[in-house]
């Protein structure tokens, strides 16, 4: 192996050449990528895990993932949800208003789409604020990580019927409708089996802290919509 430099003859593991001082190898940089690659890897096999038990059982199933990968690698899943959550309503809700013909200000195209993204981040938010505080009220288990997982697996049926409805256009509205009702009934069924079995609220406290948390949702929302528009 020679020096790149001055041409001096240099050891395969040398990392600067002793004649030149010139670095052989590229400095290491701060983040190790293969640490990188494999949190990926496994925030993968959680998210797949989560969404697998979820759906075999809506009443319980983001309990038993929670058990599995424990609050730190939940937090991540719930946050990687959220995110998802965002992007596909802000996608499609883009795409919907672009091909109706429907104005929308500050016709910029990307601030309109980061504008979309904010309004379908604030449901996962408010969510996961509405939650923390429910189970401080109630001396209920589980900290933000918690909340922001439980928020944000609530909304994967949410983000399906986005992408499901999205093909079927507005010719489609019954299909659609019956779509969103039944996330909805899938949002109510996780939030309340999560509160119980993660955050062990008494059932009393489960049952009035989830209309709440649902009004101060969709009250948020709004806001973020008055501000967008």
């Amino acid at each position: 192996m020679f020096c790149s430099q001055c041409g001096t003859k240099i050891t395969e593991d040398a990392a600067v050449c002793p004649s030149c001082g010139h670095a052989t190898k590229p400095a290491k940089v701060a983040v190790d990528l293969d640490k990188l690659k494999a949190g990926g890897l496994n925030l993968a096999k959680d998210l797949w895990l989560t969404v697998r038990h979820t759906a075999m059982s809506p009443f319980g199933g983001a309990a038993q993932a929670y058990r599995v990968i424990g609050a730190d690698r939940a937090l991540w899943v719930g946050v990687a949800v959220g995110i998802i959550f965002a992007l596909v309503f802000a996608m499609v809700m883009y795409s919907a208003v672009r091909n109706t013909g429907f104005y929308i200000p500050d016709n910029s195209g990307f601030a309109d789409f980061i504008k979309l993204c904010l309004v379908g981040i604030v449901p996962v938010l408010a969510l996961a604020l509405t939650s923390l505080l429910a189970s401080k009220l109630g001396s209920g288990e589980g900290a933000v990580k918690t909340d922001l997982y439980i928020a944000g697996v609530s909304m994967m049926p949410f983000a399906v019927v986005l992408i499901v409805a999205q093909p079927l256009g507005l010719e489609h509205l019954d299909i659609i409708a019956a779509l969103i009702v039944f996330a909805l009934c899938l949002h109510v069924l996780i939030l309340f089996s999560s509160m119980l079995n993660i955050k062990q609220l008494s059932e009393r406290l489960a049952s009035w802290a989830l209309p709440v948390m649902l009004l101060l949702s969709g009250w948020f929302a709004s806001i973020m919509y008055r501000w967008m528009s």
